[in-house]
């Protein structure tokens, strides 16, 4: 296997890895929705009637806080798998272009 074969190869493994990735990651943020709604339910029920309040509450609860922490998370292996991938490619273009100046200084010797 040449060394352009394998950065298509590592590039397919990482297409892989940041799908999984970037599905994680669409999944937790459509859940802070409703785990921010369950948690404003939660301050209603201990008697906080304003929304505001309840908003407050929710976003300080621990449970909450700890999600924002996945979500971090997630959102960082997804961009580091896409900036993996850009770089491989950023580094065949060059390969290309290097290749393509050695042929065109062989063919004016």
């Amino acid at each position: 296997m040449s060394a352009l074969e394998k950065r298509f190869h590592e590039i397919d493994e990482l297409c892989e890895e940041c799908s999984v990735a970037t599905g994680q990651y669409t999944q937790l943020e459509a859940y802070k929705s409703c785990l921010k709604a369950k948690l404003m339910q939660e301050a209603e029920r201990r008697g906080v009637t304003s929304i505001s309040g309840q908003e407050r509450d929710a976003y300080a609860h621990p449970d909450y806080i700890a999600f924002t922490v996945a979500l971090g998370a997630a959102h960082e292996k997804k961009t580091s798998l896409e900036f993996k991938i850009k770089n491989i490619y950023e580094r065949i273009r060059v390969w290309q272009t290097s290749e393509s100046t050695r042929r065109a200084e062989m063919s004016l010797r």
